[in-house]
């Protein structure tokens, strides 16, 4: 409903156990907390860690970057330095004990934000539209399935547009990629993507489609 609109990951769990999604989204029930890891970030974590890192990189340097303006080893430079202060303000939230661990994880950041930075470079010109961007906030977007209203809300982490006027999309990923080879096309791993290309389309009246997303 309206009122209370639903995530792709809210969805991916109705469609993957409705009683899973009776529990924790209707009942509010969760699995007892456990004891994070001490050695490392956990996943989960870090995968919110990785995201703000990059999402503060591209508020900053996004526009010029991907029109390729500037120096690359200095967007690199920045994009490491950006990724460092955002780790050290949250050290204190991440239970690691050793001084080992906390500059491994720290240097894991800066270079998966580097990668990032280089893959965004070697992509081809574009503009930069939009870090994080939020939808269904504070109206929720309908799609109409099946001549049924699905109402959603959610954040696409990169939006750009093409030199054609397409839209780019792209949710940023910190575990393992499945190719389609390796994998058919599953609501369990691919529903977010298809999600926001069509609430992005829904969106725009039809008068901007998605021409790449990933």
């Amino acid at each position: 409903a309206a009122r209370r609109p639903l995530s792709a990951t809210g969805l991916i769990l109705l469609l993957g156990c409705p009683h899973r999604f009776l529990l924790e989204r209707v009942l509010f029930l969760r699995e007892p907390p456990t004891a994070p890891p001490t050695d490392s970030i956990a996943p989960a974590t870090y995968g919110v860690l990785f995201h703000a890192a990059a999402d503060a990189c591209f508020r900053e340097m996004g526009p010029a970057l991907c029109q390729r303006n500037g120096d690359l080893a200095d967007w690199v430079a920045r994009a490491r330095a950006t990724a460092a202060a955002l780790f050290d303000a949250r050290r204190h939230d991440y239970p690691m004990r050793g001084a080992d661990s906390v500059a491994r994880e720290r240097i894991r950041l800066q270079d998966q934000i580097e990668q990032l930075v280089r893959a965004e470079w070697a992509a081809p010109p574009r503009t930069f539209v939009a870090s994080e961007l939020v939808f269904g906030d504070p109206d929720p977007v309908r799609l109409d399935v099946d001549g049924l209203a699905v109402h959603v809300r959610g954040a696409v982490d990169r939006v750009d547009r093409d030199p054609s006027g397409t839209l780019s999309v792209r949710d940023l990923k910190t575990g393992r990629v499945r190719d389609f080879g390796e994998e058919p096309v599953s609501p369990a791993r691919d529903l977010q993507l298809g999600l926001y290309v069509w609430a992005l389309e829904t969106l725009g009246g039809g008068g901007t489609p998605v021409g790449y997303a990933a």
